[in-house]
């Protein structure tokens, strides 16, 4: 991987989409025959063959030599037409009626730039994730559809986390991805993360320079840890803390979040956390 793309694209790993959220992401963007659809971060293209599949003229850029076969190979099985082209989203042409991308919110974050300089009307479609910045033209079934030129998001009031402590329940044999949202000025923003939460995860800050108060989305990262494990520790920027606790179990996922004055909430939910997972060994 180039310096240029590990910089702009700190998580470049693929996850795929499940097929329900794929149909309502399609759904919800209007993909329909003649549609020129592009999926940034293709993965095995089962989302290029999914679009092809309602007619539309699908182009997919992936940066893994290896997964961009996989999806040329699954476009020829479904006897779909369509490119995946070997290459970073970051440097792409965005030249498409839809726009697909399933990525993390710093990865969106740091793309908005370059989707910004789209035709007017493109659509934009993210599952999951929201786009830092920006306001969505409709939400529905967990997907998220921007049309440009995009309207940007109310400017936040309060600087700080979204939230005050986070329990997380987390599979046990993947890296998982626990997306935060900080509220930050144009001080200097560098994350301090305590030991614990620092041996056990990576993270990256959706910013490169701030004019003024915003969103700022931050992807946590954690490796894998053995079933029953659980880590705890702050996180700090700019003089505010949140409190995260993960605990990695064998199946299933889970997120409680809880403000200042719901200590006793958090530490009962967490040591309730903990006892399932380890029973479940």
């Amino acid at each position: 991987m180039s310096p240029t793309v590990a910089e702009s694209n700190p998580w470049a790993f693929w996850a795929p989409t499940p097929d329900e959220i794929v149909e309502r992401a399609l759904d919800l963007a209007d993909v329909r025959p003649g549609t020129r659809f592009l999926d940034l971060g293709c993965g095995d293209g089962r989302v290029l063959v999914a679009a092809a599949r309602r007619g539309a003229d699908v182009r997919g850029v992936e940066i893994n030599p290896r997964m961009a076969e996989v999806a040329r190979a699954n476009l020829r099985a479904a006897a779909v037409a369509g490119t995946v082209e070997l290459g970073d989203m970051f440097t792409a042409s965005m030249d498409a009626d839809v726009v697909y991308a399933y990525l993390t919110p710093v990865t969106l974050s740091l793309l908005r730039a370059g989707l910004a300089c789209g035709r007017p009307g493109t659509r934009i479609v993210t599952p999951r994730y929201e786009i830092a910045g920006w306001q969505p033209s409709a939400v529905e079934g967990g997907c998220h559809l921007y049309t440009l030129p995009a309207n940007a998001d109310a400017l936040p009031r309060e600087l700080g986390w979204k939230c005050r402590a986070t329990v997380l329940v987390l599979p046990a044999d993947i890296r998982v991805l626990a997306p935060l949202t900080l509220t930050a000025d144009r001080r200097p923003l560098l994350l301090e993360l305590d030991p614990p939460l620092a041996r056990a995860s990576e993270h990256a800050i959706g910013v490169g320079s701030l004019t003024g108060i915003a969103h700022v989305p931050v992807d946590l990262m954690f490796r894998p840890q053995g079933v029953g494990s659980a880590i705890a520790g702050e996180i700090s920027a700019q003089g505010r803390e949140v409190t995260v606790a993960a605990v990695f179990a064998r199946r299933g996922f889970g997120q409680w979040s809880f403000d200042l004055n719901q200590g006793p909430q958090f530490r009962a939910r967490l040591d309730k956390v903990i006892a399932a997972a380890r029973a479940d060994r």
